[in-house]
């Protein structure tokens, strides 16, 4: 694979280049095609002033290398999309081509779409196996005209990328002089230096495809399992978990801390035994984190990160994100009025039903209802037997988008307001 213009010679290779290779490339001035074959690149992206290039297809998901040589300045520069490389002998193509994209800085006409990223690729720094990170790359169209984006995929299927416009979504147009972001989330699964590409493509006739790269170091002598913890419990039950973290020999855990005062965070040290076996080498250090979640915990959905200090070189500061659902006593079942698309005329009614699930008694001191001209509320049902019906109907007498809510207070501590969204579309 070689591509030849009048003033730009370009050659597409790959990441295992060897010395012989580079010297080959930089003074032969045509190179064989079987060069180009196998390891080597197939994928050729971007648009270069005094030439063009075209893309190909590629049985690798991570961008190559691409080898760029200017006779009329004998400069030369390496631009590396996944940045496993870095440019050299660079002076004059720096200020002419952006190293991470394989695209010209030249200005597209004022006519077109432009994209314009703050940034395009992130360090996240230093993380852990297991552990979730995730970063927003915004751009701007600063074109005239739509600008028309969506992912094209990633890396690995531990990389997902979604275009936030109003909500997630795998392709949006983006009008002049609008601004959105790309949400990158990667999950760790190995050690050591990591990296992640997410492609994007466009209609910007100057950057048809972005890459966008998220990386960062993952200690291989420090580890910590699971990297996340969840609690699902009723009310006033106790639920506990164990962490381990596994370190070297050197490492010591200064602090534990949660912000979040329903979960109660012991560390305990193992020794002996206890060790053996986990980690390599065997000299190494290993604790116990015990994560509970008390009886005092309050009803609902909600989250806390549990903080561990460490005196690691690399990683003095390990999150581990808690994620909880308590359930209450009390049951809405079901947990929302969602009536859809109704039709003007329509007859639109739910029951929305209250009871205790240990059939203990209760009362419903309050309810705040939405507008009655929007939802008529009826309340029925077994009140002495703790069994509490609101009816809830829907005016269809004319369009409108519906987005209401009943509030229901009770004497159940810790259970004082239930909310109830009522949602419908009348068309």
């Amino acid at each position: 694979m070689l591509l030849r213009r009048e003033f730009d010679r370009v050659v597409i290779i790959g990441r295992a280049m060897r010395p012989w290779q580079f010297l080959l490339f930089f003074f032969v001035p045509f190179v064989p095609e079987s060069l180009c074959r196998g390891s080597f690149a197939e994928r050729v992206l971007g648009r270069i002033p005094g030439g063009s290039l075209r893309e190909e297809s590629s049985t690798q998901s991570i961008p190559y290398t691409a080898l760029l040589h200017d006779p009329r300045t004998a400069e030369h520069s390496i631009f590396a999309p996944n940045g496993f490389c870095q440019s050299i002998l660079r002076k004059v193509e720096e200020g002419r081509f952006h190293r991470d994209n394989l695209f010209a800085r030249e200005e597209s006409p004022n006519v077109s779409p432009q994209m314009h990223f703050d940034e395009t690729d992130f360090h996240f720094g230093v993380s852990g196996v297991g552990q979730t990170i995730q970063h927003e790359y915004h751009f701007t169209n600063s074109g005239q005209k739509d600008l028309t984006v969506s992912v094209a995929g990633s890396s690995c299927g531990c990389t997902t990328a979604l275009l936030v416009d109003g909500g997630e979504k795998n392709e949006i147009t983006v009008p002049p002089k609008g601004s959105t972001s790309v949400r990158v989330t990667f999950q760790v699964q190995s050690a050591g230096a990591v990296q992640q590409t997410v492609t994007l493509k466009t209609n910007d006739p100057y950057r048809p495809i972005v890459y966008l790269t998220l990386r960062g170091t993952v200690p291989r002598d420090l580890r910590v399992s699971p990297a996340s913890l969840t609690f699902v419990v009723d009310k006033g039950a106790v639920a506990e978990k164990v962490v381990t973290i596994l370190g070297p020999p050197t490492m010591d855990v200064t602090q534990t801390t949660c912000d979040n005062t329903a979960v109660k965070v012991t560390l305990t040290p193992e020794k002996g035994d206890e060790v053996k076996g986990k980690i390599e080498p065997a000299a190494g250090k290993s604790w116990k984190l015990q994560v509970a979640v008390g009886e005092k915990a309050p009803v609902g959905e909600w989250k806390a990160t549990v903080t561990i200090n460490t005196t690691h070189p690399e990683r003095p500061t390990i999150t581990i994100p808690v994620t909880a659902s308590i359930r209450g006593d009390l049951e809405v079942s079901p947990k929302s009025a969602f009536f859809g698309f109704l039709k003007v005329g329509d007859k639109a009614t739910r029951t929305i039903r209250l009871t205790s699930r240990s059939g203990s008694m209760f009362k419903v001191t309050k309810v705040l209802a939405p507008d009655p001209k929007v939802v008529d509320m009826a309340i029925g049902g077994r009140p002495k037997e703790g069994i509490y019906d609101f009816t809830l109907t829907v005016n269809t007498s004319e369009k409108r988008f519906v987005d209401a809510k009943v509030t229901i207070s009770t004497d159940v501590p810790g259970e004082e307001t239930l909310t109830v969204p009522i949602t419908a579309l009348v068309e």
